[in-house]
């Protein structure tokens, strides 16, 4: 995570917790890539994804030769699950989006690269189209169906809606309320929260894309970490206003027992 102007020394250790405490506990995850034994493919390609995205954060300042390995992952993800056709597009999105809030010095995404990564793309959904028959057993949605499959999708892992289990509702309002208002105190939120902020909603969104056709709770992994990178973007910004608050320390501490909570 981008380097945030919290009075602690280490933010991006803060960031990193915050980030890992809420993907562990979000409760899209356990359905998603536990409960169910087939559902080590979709272990597999988080780490896929998660690989690359590392990759490019180690790479996004270098020449074309360092970003091709990204095409490999990309290859890798849609080969394990289909929606790992997103990668790139969600890669090129988290790119921009560091570029023009954090770090105005990087240098935009080489445009060979962005021209191999649209080829590869088409030609990931040919051969899908050549091996499975069109799209493989689900129909072409109406706009009303792709539009609720999306919505439902989004609707289910940011708001955890419907709150149907134990403790849900107040899982659900805090979901809802944080992002919320870490996007109402954006002026006074540092770069690395308002960057972790937007690329979770850019992540959650772009992963969220191929469920326009059908929608699976066991599917909404990739989208979940958008949704907790995006809590972890808010709860980063609530550490930005509790340190400018009167009593900094006091407020830092409810906001960590608010999070823990």
């Amino acid at each position: 995570s981008p380097r945030c102007s919290t009075t602690s020394s280490s933010p991006r250790a803060i960031a990193a917790a915050a980030a890992t405490m809420l993907v562990v506990a979000h409760p899209t995850m356990p359905y998603s890539l536990v409960a169910w034994v087939t559902n080590q493919m979709h272990l597999l390609q988080t780490l896929v994804v998660l690989c690359a995205f590392v990759w490019w954060h180690s790479v996004r300042t270098r020449t074309l030769v360092w970003w091709l390995p990204l095409l490999v992952f990309a290859t890798a993800a849609f080969m394990v699950k289909e929606d790992g056709l997103m990668l790139l597009p969600a890669i090129l999105a988290v790119h921009a989006i560091t570029r023009r809030v954090s770090e105005p010095a990087l240098r935009p995404v080489p445009w060979m690269f962005a021209g191999l990564a649209g080829v590869l793309i088409v030609g990931l959904l040919a051969w899908r189209s050549s091996a499975l028959g069109e799209l493989g057993g689900y129909g072409r949605p109406t706009y009303h169906a792709a539009w609720s499959n999306f919505s439902k999708g989004l609707t289910g892992v940011f708001r955890l809606a419907p709150a149907d289990r134990p403790w849900q509702p107040v899982a659900s309002w805090f979901a809802t309320l944080l992002p919320i208002a870490a996007l109402m105190s954006w002026r006074w939120i540092s770069a690395g929260a308002r960057v972790c902020l937007l690329v979770g909603i850019a992540i959650a969104v772009l992963f969220n894309l191929p469920f326009i056709f059908v929608t699976k709770a066991e599917q909404m992994y990739l989208v979940g970490i958008g949704a907790a990178l995006t809590l972890a973007g808010a709860s980063l910004g609530m550490v930005d206003l509790a340190v400018r608050a009167r009593a900094p320390r006091a407020a830092t501490l409810a906001v960590g027992a608010l999070l823990l909570g």
